[in-house]
């Protein structure tokens, strides 16, 4: 078995550009990469993918305490070059590499800005990116994410493949804004998630990952139908390249305030127990409303990806973080997803 696919077929891989047979299936590509030395970070979202039609939606954290948002759609042809209007994907080899590409306009905001409430409008600037990742082993196979309700074991046909696998990758590549560029390497995650994704009865959930210069790495996926009441919750070690399913012992939650305090990951596996230190050191909220997924095409009726700021008072909110991370007097970084 190639190690580097987890026994997936190699298309599997590329988005789908065809009408699929099961209703209701989106697909989504979520990419999160942090260059913790020169402080900028960047995420990639590609989400409610059907029928080579694609949301985009993509934040860049710059060292100064800029964010540059950007929000469109657009349409691809092929499997292997999913994209919109401003981002495109270009798969170089299934499963090992990818390259980014991020050209347009975005929103101009800052982290101060958005700790004082919600932003809608303000200066833009033009943002040119074109970053590879490197797939750094296996990926952590798990099922969707999805309401408590409507939970899906993850499954594999002749055509399709349903549930959500992500990768932890390494990054370089260069990024430019306006007369401003920066050479960019860092780490982070691929994700890629498809299959029907209804999410009515998700309270909150953790998404948080992060890779060490020794290769060794951790992610976490936890979904609650209350406060800290997980339906679903699963992590991995990943050590020679390989993932080592975990136990989620201790993981931050979703605090509405402008820094969330440092926390502690702890991720019981075969390996032992890790104790993880984490800090977010970038941040941006989206006042997301709830989840609840509209069941025709993709679109979605209450979750809302538009807007950005720390709205106290809205019934979900979520915060996306680049992070740092120390484990055995080791420093790594990643991401930290929160929502509550």
């Amino acid at each position: 078995m190639d190690n580097f696919t987890g026994g997936l077929r190699q298309e599997f891989d590329h988005a789908l550009t065809a009408a699929s047979p099961i209703p209701n299936l989106v697909e989504t590509f979520n990419n999160w990469f942090f260059d913790g030395p020169n402080d900028i970070g960047m995420n990639i979202h590609l989400h409610g993918i059907t029928m080579g039609r694609a949301r985009e939606r993509a934040s860049l954290f710059l060292p100064d305490g800029r964010i540059l948002i950007t929000q469109s759609e657009g349409t691809f042809t092929k499997g292997n070059e999913p994209g919109g209007t401003n981002l495109s994907l270009h798969c170089e080899k299934p499963f090992r590499s990818w390259r980014y590409c991020w050209t347009g306009k975005a929103l101009v905001t800052t982290e101060e800005q958005q700790a004082r409430g919600l932003v809608c409008e303000g200066p833009t600037a033009h943002v040119d990116a074109d970053i590879r990742a490197t797939t750094q082993g296996e990926p952590w196979i798990i099922p969707l994410s999805t309401g408590p309700g409507n939970q899906y074991a993850t499954a594999e046909t002749q055509s399709e493949f349903l549930g959500k696998y992500e990768q932890l990758v390494k990054t370089e590549g260069r990024i430019k804004v306006e007369t401003e560029s920066w050479d960019f390497e860092g780490v982070g995650l691929r994700a890629h998630v498809r299959g029907p994704r209804d999410m009515t009865g998700m309270k909150s959930h953790a998404w948080v990952c992060g890779l060490f210069p020794s290769g060794r790495g951790f992610g976490l996926k936890v979904l609650n139908k209350e406060r800290n009441i997980p339906y679903f919750s699963e992590a991995y070690i990943f050590e020679n390249r390989q993932v080592h399913r975990a136990k989620v012992l201790q993981m931050p939650v979703l605090d509405r305030v402008p820094k969330l305090p440092p926390y502690t990951l702890i991720l019981k596996s075969a390996l032992g127990t890790a104790h993880i230190k984490g800090r977010n050191v970038k941040t941006t909220w989206i006042p997301v409303g709830t989840w609840n997924e509209d069941k025709t095409g993709g679109k979605t009726k209450s979750i809302s990806l538009d807007f950005h700021g720390l709205v106290v008072d809205c019934e979900v909110l979520m915060s996306q973080s680049c992070s740092v991370f120390e484990w055995e007097n080791e420093v790594g970084y990643g991401m930290c997803e929160l929502s509550g």
